[in-house]
Order: structure tokens, then C-alpha cells, then sequence
């Protein structure tokens, strides 16, 4: 029913504009405006979803799981996403046909899992982005920044550091081979949970190492107050390590003033 398909892909456009937006469904307003396209009649039981063809349920479900997912509802969004990702690889040729779309259900999957602790899945889920073939070199790159920076935060949550440290030479490598062609904040971003993963393992040189990377590229970014906050205590903090203590008075200082001017001194901080 192409008519059908059509307004599911309708809904889920409106939710993911939304989305990019607002960020999130918390407001009271937006919430309630999410809401409404639940109660449309095509998708607002779910038993008549059920009997719609493969294609109309990943739309079906994509509108589901990511509503949840904004609105902050990750059970329900965890839900949605395994039906989702499961009908996907159930269909002959839809992973390889369209790759692109579903790295992004398991990049936005990966999100819910991480907030609900759900590690194992979580490892699961960036193994199946490792392994999708790509047959573009846009979707390779996404493919590689999306599963390097879900890994990278996999394990510092979980704490292991050397199987992290044990994946950067072959990130490097691949990082030169993709220069240019991945959006300068993800770099950024890479090499900073790189400089946290070498900082969990001791390997306080090599932490140094990647966090110099990060503040270079930073400089050209003063709006990320978060990241440059992050970088002046993690410079500081490994300075301490490695016992470079005639930096530490001005490094103390210069992080003082940086999150001082950005207003990110809570009392932590001041500590």
C-alpha cells in the first residue's frame, strides 16, 4: 500500500525534524505535539502493525522507538528498537541495500542501551556497525566515526582501558586515511576518549599524547565550553601524574580562569 508507506514516512520525518530541532521531547509542548502522531489510527494499535508488510513495520517502529528515545523513555524505545533492527536483518538484502539507514538505528539503539546499562547489548550492537558492508565512501567514514566513538565510550564506562588502548594504533591509521572527510568535533572527540581510555590504563604519555591532538583542533571551537572544561582538568590532571609539577601552579591556574569565564566552576571544580 504505497499510500500507507507514505504517511508512515511522513510521521517519522516529522519526529526526526523535531528531534534535530529541540534535541529532546521534554517540554510539556513538544511532548504533547509527539504525542498526537502516536494517535494516528495507522500506527496507534499495534496490532494493525503487526500485519503490515516488513517495510511499513520498520517505519512503524522507527516512529515508536524514536519518539521514546527523545522523550526520555528508553525502555520503551529498547523495545521498539529490538523489533525494529530484528525485522531489518529478517528481510533478504535490506542491511546491505540500505546500510546507511541502519547504522543509524543502531547508532540511535546504541544511545538507549547505554543509558539503561545495557552493555552487552551494547557490544552487540557496535559489532553488527563494525561489520555492515558499506558501499559508499560516506557511509564508510560514518561507519568507521560512529563505531570508534561508541567503542571508545563503551569501554571507559566499563573500564577496560587496555582492550581500548589495544584498537588506537588501528584507529590512527585509520583517521590519516579518512583526514579531511570526518567532521573536525568528532576528531576532537576521538581523541579525547582516546586520552581518557590511555589515562584509565596509566599510560599517562600516550593520554598526553591524544589530548595535545584534541586542544589543536579545539582552538578553532571556543562555542564547545564542555570540551575545552574537559581538556584543561584532564591537561592538568595528567601533568600531575606524570609529575611534571613545575607545570602545575600555571596549568591550575589557566584551568581556573577557563572555567571560570565559561561558567562551568561548580564546587567540585574549585576543589
Amino acid at each position: 500500500n504505497y499510500e500507507r508507506s507514505r504517511k508512515l514516512e511522513n510521521m517519522e520525518r516529522k519526529i526526526t525534524n523535531q528531534a534535530l530541532a529541540t534535541g529532546n521531547f521534554t517540554s510539556p509542548e513538544t511532548l504533547q505535539q509527539m504525542q498526537e502522531i502516536l494517535k494516528h489510527p495507522l500506527i496507534s494499535n499495534e496490532n494493525d502493525i503487526a500485519a503490515y508488510s516488513l517495510k511499513q513495520q520498520i517505519l512503524a517502529y522507527g516512529i515508536y522507538s524514536r519518539f521514546h528515545l527523545y522523550a526520555g523513555e528508553y525502555t520503551q524505545s529498547e523495545k521498539y528498537f529490538s523489533k525494529l533492527i530484528a525485522i531489518t536483518e529478517s528481510i533478504p538484502g535490506e542491511v546491505n541495500e540500505n546500510s546507511g539507514g541502519y547504522i543509524s538505528n543502531l547508532n540511535n539503539y546504541l544511545s538507549v542501551l547505554f543509558n539503561l546499562k545495557l552493555y552487552g547489548k551494547a557490544e552487540e550492537a557496535i559489532e553488527k556497525i563494525k561489520n555492515t558492508v558499506c558501499r559508499t565512501s560516506v557511509e564508510k567514514v560514518r561507519q568507521f566515526t560512529l563505531s570508534s566513538l561508541n567503542s571508545l565510550s563503551l569501554y571507559n564506562i566499563t573500564a577496560q582501558y587496555e582492550k581500548a588502548v589495544t584498537m588506537l594504533p588501528a584507529m590512527e591509521i585509520s583517521l590519516e586515511v579518512f583526514q579531511g572527510k570526518i567532521h573536525p568535533q568528532f576528531v576532537i572527540v576521538i581523541n579525547l576518549e582516546s586520552c581518557t581510555v590511555c589515562f584509565g590504563s596509566r599510560n599517562y604519555p600516550l593520554a598526553l599524547k591524544y589530548l595535545n591532538k584534541a586542544l589543536d583542533l579545539l582552538s578553532a571551537y571556543p562555542e564547545r565550553t564542555d570540551l575545552h572544561c574537559g581538556a584543561s582538568l584532564l591537561n592538568l590532571i595528567i601533568h600531575f601524574e606524570m609529575q611534571n609539577y613545575e607545570l602545575i601552579g600555571y596549568l591550575a591556574r589557566s584551568a581556573y580562569r577557563a572555567l571560570l569565564k565559561k561558567g562551568k566552576l561548580y564546587r567540585f571544580e574549585e576543589l
